[in-house]
């Protein structure tokens, strides 16, 4: 019924178009292509392969079934309201990422200052290290140095000093004073025995 409103030379217009063909259910003179759709279609896809065929055209859709249910949109709208969601979408993401960037680089500050501290403390005890090394060295040296100037080599490790001269004197001295304390004992054992000779005459 809805076709018969159109002149006859416009409906069921046959278009070959990449090989296939196709019957428009109304063509205008300027070209227009009107479909009528009473019942549902299989899928988009249809949608799509008929309106990528005819390019321009307008549906006219039989809407008794759910015209209680059937809204009306604008096509820039809906994208605009789309666009909107997506970047809202992205302009949380990018937030997220940049909270983590955030969060990354106090990470990397705080390595970083973990890193000096470490590499001081290194330095510290390479320095006490280096000291004491040099600390041992010297007492080394020094061991050494006292070692072979006071001391003499050999077996019974003989002393050798400024007061070797003063240490010679007091052995003389003392081998005087022992030979002084024989002397005496003898006297006194002589004159003993005179005593006792006298006596016993």
């Amino acid at each position: 019924m809805w076709k018969e409103r159109f002149p006859m030379e416009w409906r069921e217009f046959i278009i070959t178009k990449y090989e296939e063909k196709h019957v428009a259910d109304v063509r205008t003179d300027s070209g227009l292509i009107v479909e009528f759709q009473n019942t549902s279609i299989s899928s988009t896809t249809t949608i799509k392969i008929r309106e990528k065929l005819y390019k321009d055209m307008i549906w006219l859709i039989n809407a008794e079934i759910f015209i209680d249910n059937f809204s009306i949109r604008s096509l820039v709208n809906s994208k605009l309201r789309e666009n909107e969601h997506w970047y809202n979408f992205y302009l949380f993401y990018i937030t997220v990422i940049e909270d983590s960037l955030i969060d990354y680089n106090n990470k990397i500050w705080k390595l970083n200052q973990d890193i000096k501290s470490t590499i001081s403390e290194i330095n510290w005890q390479q320095k006490k290290y280096n000291d004491l090394k040099n600390y041992l060295a010297e007492n080394e040296k020094s061991i050494v140095v006292i070692l072979s100037s006071k001391y003499i080599y050999g077996d019974l490790c003989d002393f050798k000093s400024e007061f070797i001269t003063q240490l010679n004197n007091n052995k003389t001295d003392y081998n005087e004073l022992v030979k002084s304390k024989t002397d005496v004992i003898k006297s006194i054992d002589i004159i003993f025995l005179w005593l006792m000779s006298v006596g016993m005459g």
